[in-house]
């Protein structure tokens, strides 16, 4: 084998080792659902299990207004005030809790992601919180 062929297929195999690597590198790297996607974006999303304070701000705020602050509501969700109105826990809780859980279940191979992620930036996150402790 000759030193020019030697070095050629060295070249070869070295880059593929290398397009291989960061191949590899971007698959591990990319998000597996929509919870690890808003993670490591700006608004962090809100603990399925806890922060009971910013999901009753959240419900509080869904229940309002059809168009709050001009986001709009979650399709299919639909979250009325208890009856009676001191009701607790609310029970808009657990619809808005388990309608997050599902949406951040989600991956951008579903062709609603963008409509679940833009819903889950608004209602399942802390964007739209302001809880005064």
């Amino acid at each position: 084998m000759t030193t020019s062929l030697k070095i050629g297929l060295g070249a070869t195999i070295g880059t593929g080792v290398v397009g291989g690597t960061a191949g590899i590198s971007y698959v591990l790297s990319q998000p597996k659902n929509l919870k690890e996607d808003l993670e490591r974006g700006e608004h962090k999303p809100l603990n399925i299990k806890g922060d009971d304070a910013s999901w009753k701000a959240l419900v509080d705020k869904y229940i309002a207004d059809p168009q709050t602050g001009g986001v709009g509501k979650i399709k299919n969700l639909n979250i009325v005030a208890p009856t009676p109105p001191e009701t607790q826990p609310h029970p808009g809780i657990k619809q808005l809790r388990d309608q997050c859980e599902k949406l951040f279940k989600k991956t951008n191979k579903d062709k609603d992601y963008q409509q679940a992620k833009i819903d889950a930036t608004n209602w399942c996150t802390n964007k739209n919180i302001s809880v005064t402790a």
